[in-house]
């Protein structure tokens, strides 16, 4: 027996079936799933208007949960970096020019980091202001 035993029939343009057509292919879903998660995005809100949806197969969802992982690691290197030297100046076991070069050597993977960032932040900040369908 199929998971959707039901049929809807919907009557549409020839330009708004391309669209439809187009929309679903640049997801990587069928005509049908862009239909379910259009409708179970209002019926989750409760609402009948349709807000910006993004549907995510749960194999993205788990590489975009490594990926930030990974960015958090690079970031706690960074701080744990940071606060040897906070460490070992409390102690004064370091001299002007060590910390200099500890605080270079910080400053050029933070860059890195913030830099690997900010492609994602965009991204991230569009999907957390949408409503998001698992597929």
């Amino acid at each position: 027996m199929s998971t959707y035993p039901n049929r809807m029939y919907v009557r549409m343009s020839d330009d708004g079936m391309a669209h439809a057509k187009r929309v679903a292919k640049s997801h990587g879903i069928t005509v049908s799933d862009l239909v379910r998660i259009l409708l179970s995005s209002a019926a989750a809100n409760g609402s009948t208007a349709i807000d910006k949806v993004v549907a995510i197969d749960l194999h993205t969802a788990n590489r975009m949960f490594r990926e930030m992982r990974h960015w958090g690691y690079q970031r706690n290197q960074a701080n744990h970096a940071l606060n040897r030297i906070a460490y070992y100046l409390e102690r004064n076991g370091l001299t002007h020019a060590d910390i200099l070069e500890g605080l270079s050597v910080t400053n050029k993977r933070l860059e890195v980091v913030e830099a690997g960032i900010e492609p994602l932040v965009g991204t991230l900040a569009d999907i957390t202001s949408a409503r998001i369908g698992f597929m």
